[in-house]
Order: structure tokens, then C-alpha cells, then sequence
């Protein structure tokens, strides 16, 4: 069986990566480093396409991992992100780095506040890192704000989230913006997954001559 790092390099080398699993401060560094190292190869690739599968995590983190894609997408090669199975909280937010955002059809998406809201007076007495929180949020909300072309707004956000956590299908993320299409068998969009199937023929050659 091949090392997960090893095919992990495989998988960028011919223009795919998947991050899959908690958002924390190593495996967002570790995929920085991964896809920095092969920026020069990548960069003559008509594109790069990172599948995501994860539960959330860090929001520092998070925001870490849309800010190093939005750059990979501008300096070396347009980046298409997948959510693929589930995408939640922080994933949500990372899903946006792409400049196409997918889903599969069965993808669950999540989002949830980082903490309940206080009136005024109480956020005067809350502590330093409460305040931190609620900014870190804010500029989450805005990026899904500004993503989803106005079609989820911070005003939605919060009167939605009061209520509680949120679900959402595939086709609500479509609905709200958080995507731009649903792969599909047969849709035009359905050629993205070639090339993860070619890597995947790839990784079973080389794991047979292991």
C-alpha cells in the first residue's frame, strides 16, 4: 500500500489534491507546503482541483487555507474546489477559495455561529478572546457574503443562526451561493472528475509494483 503522503504527491503532481479530515493547524500547513512545492509544475496545468471532506475546525486555520487558495488561484493556476461527502463549518469557508466552486450531489454542508450573540452590555464585560471570536465570525460571514454574490448575506446569517445550526443540501448550497453547480452524471461540468480517475488508475499501478 502507498504511503498517504506519497499519494498525496502523486495526486498534485498530476493536478489534484484532497484534504480530508479536521482543519487544525497542521494539516493546513502541511497542505500550504505540498502545494507550494509543486507551484512551479502546477503552474502549467489548466487547473488545480482540491476536493474537500472535512468536519471544520480551526477558524484561523480555516481562513489560513481560503487566503493560500485565493493566491494559488491568482498567482499559478485556477483552482476548482470540491466539497465532496461533508463540508462543514470552517470547510464551508474553505470551499470558497476556489474560483469554481462543486459539490457532489449528496454533499452536506454546515454552518453554526462560533459563539451566541450578547447584547451590549454584556459584550463590554466579556473577555478579550469572546471578542476575537465574534471578529474572526464576522469576516467568515463576509466571505460567504461576498462569494455568494449577495445571495447569503451577514443579516441572513444571523437571523438564521439564532434559530440554531444550519443543514444544507447540495442544491440549498446552489440556492444561497455557496456553490456554483452540482456534479452530476452527464452534466457538463462532469469532466472535472477524469482527471481523479486517471489518478486513481495511477495510484493502483504503482501500488501493484510496490
Amino acid at each position: 500500500m502507498i504511503p498517504l503522503p506519497i499519494q498525496r504527491e502523486l495526486l498534485v503532481e498530476h493536478g489534484a489534491y484532497i484534504f480530508s479530515g479536521e482543519i487544525n493547524s497542521n494539516t493546513a500547513a502541511m497542505t500550504v507546503a505540498l502545494l507550494s512545492r509543486y507551484a512551479s509544475a502546477l503552474s502549467d496545468r489548466p487547473h488545480l482541483l482540491f476536493y474537500i471532506t472535512s468536519p471544520g475546525g480551526g477558524v484561523e486555520d480555516a481562513l489560513f487555507l481560503y487566503d493560500f487558495l485565493r493566491f494559488f488561484d491568482e498567482r499559478v493556476c485556477p483552482v476548482i474546489t470540491v466539497a465532496a461527502g461533508y463540508c462543514l463549518s470552517g470547510a464551508v469557508v474553505v470551499l470558497q477559495g476556489g474560483r469554481t466552486r462543486l459539490s457532489f450531489p449528496h454533499t452536506t454542508f454546515f454552518l453554526h455561529q462560533i459563539i451566541m450573540e450578547s447584547s451590549e452590555e454584556k459584550l463590554s464585560e466579556v473577555l478579550l478572546s469572546t471578542q476575537f471570536s465574534i471578529r474572526l465570525q464576522n469576516i467568515m460571514w463576509r466571505i460567504l457574503e461576498e462569494r455568494s454574490g449577495g445571495r447569503i448575506t451577514v443579516k441572513i446569517l444571523k437571523r438564521r443562526l439564532k434559530q440554531g445550526d444550519w443543514w444544507l443540501s447540495a442544491q440549498d448550497a446552489v440556492k444561497y451561493g455557496l456553490i456554483d453547480d452540482i456534479l452530476k452524471e452527464g452534466s457538463d461540468i462532469a469532466q472535472y472528475l477524469s482527471l481523479l480517475s486517471e489518478c486513481r488508475q495511477l495510484l493502483n499501478e504503482v501500488d501493484r509494483t510496490d
